[in-house]
């Protein structure tokens, strides 16, 4: 399911005309309108002020985005730096929904659903099937690294799973 070059582009491209039409803040705010008309069950999940889920998701996106960028032969010298790690940065946030938030995995298909409405409805003509297949796949990746994070056992789960088996 990885992206191929011209899917990157497509995203990189669209991204671009978010950004530069303004159309960010608008698209963040369709994705939870759209979210929430589609699950209103989801709602509670959210501050009743979305200012700052707004600028989290819009800086995420940004992040994945930019990270399509990443040149495979950069991590080869070396270890990557944990703030320029996109699957640290992602199964940290999806420990940190599942364990904070307790979303489940079948809450991440309408947040999908919702995302492309939004890109759908902000970039218009532009959202071609080719760039909702692009941004189809991102997001998928993006879901599945989350749930990964969600299982994973931290350092500190294993430390106290030791502890307790020592005690």
């Amino acid at each position: 399911m990885l992206l191929t070059d011209i899917e990157r582009a497509h995203i990189r491209r669209t991204w671009r005309l978010v950004e530069q039409a303004a159309l960010l803040e608008t698209a963040t705010k369709i994705f939870y309108d759209d979210l929430f008309a589609t699950h209103p069950e989801y709602r509670d999940q959210f501050p009743k002020d979305l200012s700052g889920q707004i600028t989290k998701l819009a800086k995420t996106l940004d992040f994945a985005v930019k990270s399509l960028d990443w040149d495979s032969g950069d991590w080869q010298g070396g270890a990557v730096e944990r703030n320029s790690d996109l699957f640290y940065i992602l199964t940290a946030m999806g420990r940190r929904h599942q364990r904070l938030y307790r979303v489940t995995n079948d809450q991440y298909g309408p947040v999908g659903a919702s995302l492309l409405t939004a890109l759908d409805l902000g970039l218009g003509q532009a959202f071609t099937p080719e760039v909702k297949t692009a941004w189809t796949k991102l997001y998928g990746l993006i879901a599945q690294t989350m749930q990964l994070g969600a299982v994973m056992r931290t350092p500190e789960d294993r430390a106290k799973a030791i502890q307790g088996a020592t005690s």
